[in-house]
């Protein structure tokens, strides 16, 4: 009778145990690496935010790309460019630049992106849309998006 009521009990209860908690030990692990990982991303978020704070507040998005685009004699192949705000939340908005280029290289491409993005500006090209051009084999027509944070004025 004390076996099926006191031992019996006792040897489930372990055998629950000795099978929960390797199991709980491992989710404990998954859940200090994601701790770890987003102490890191806030740690850049942050250094991030600081970046934007000390950005020069009279940048202009749009005035910057077309002097760039004039640096790289890109300026002829701009079929269209568009720039609207989104604003992120009370306190940040970013400017985006949708622009399309015509016959261009992709030499003259890379070396646009790659000067955009190590300029000053905290500028990101989030999507780049590549077509092959239907005149020249040997340039392409393109759409990007052109980023950047900024910090929505308040008054």
């Amino acid at each position: 009778a004390m076996h099926s009521f006191v031992i019996k009990p006792i040897k489930a209860r372990t055998t629950t145990l000795h099978r929960i908690i390797p199991q709980k030990q491992e989710e404990l692990s998954v859940l200090h690496n994601k701790a770890n990982l987003y102490r890191a991303l806030r740690s850049d978020t942050s250094g991030l935010q600081e970046q934007i704070t000390h950005q020069d507040p009279a940048f202009e998005l749009l005035p910057h790309l077309e002097a760039m685009l004039e640096a790289h004699q890109l300026k002829e192949s701009v079929v269209q460019m568009d720039q609207q705000t989104i604003l992120l939340d009370s306190s940040y908005s970013e400017n985006v630049v949708e622009m399309r280029l015509d016959s261009v290289t992709l030499e003259e491409l890379v070396a646009f992106i790659q000067s955009m993005e190590t300029s000053e500006a905290l500028l990101q090209t989030r999507s780049i849309y590549l077509m092959h051009n239907p005149t020249n084999e040997e340039h392409l027509n393109c759409t990007l998006s052109i980023h950047h944070p900024r910090i929505t004025q308040q008054g």
